[in-house]
């Protein structure tokens, strides 16, 4: 049997959590810990003070931007529009 994880990330409550499921991991498997984590798959990962996570995606989002012509450069204006999620299946 091969198992071939790239990525990983484990989030518990507590450090004694996470570390319990990493050490269990490390008897069977080779792997190895990059705390603190900052980024992950694209996800800028952020401790707050209060011990809470705040996730985004300033790089999908900066690429979405580019792609759409607003960038540093051209300073661009962007239009929006508020879509609704359609039940019936029709296509608008």
């Amino acid at each position: 049997m091969v198992i071939y994880i790239d990525d990983c990330l484990i989030i518990a409550p507590s450090d004694a959590e996470v570390m319990k499921v990493y050490s269990d991991l490390k008897t069977k498997f080779k792997v190895t810990n990059k705390r603190p984590i900052d980024e992950y798959l694209g996800v800028k990962v952020e401790m707050r003070a209060d011990n809470s996570m705040k996730l985004s995606q300033p790089f999908l989002t900066r690429q979405i931007l580019d792609k759409m012509g607003r960038n540093q450069r051209t300073k661009g204006r962007l239009t929006s529009q508020i879509l609704e999620q359609d039940t019936e299946g029709n296509k608008n």
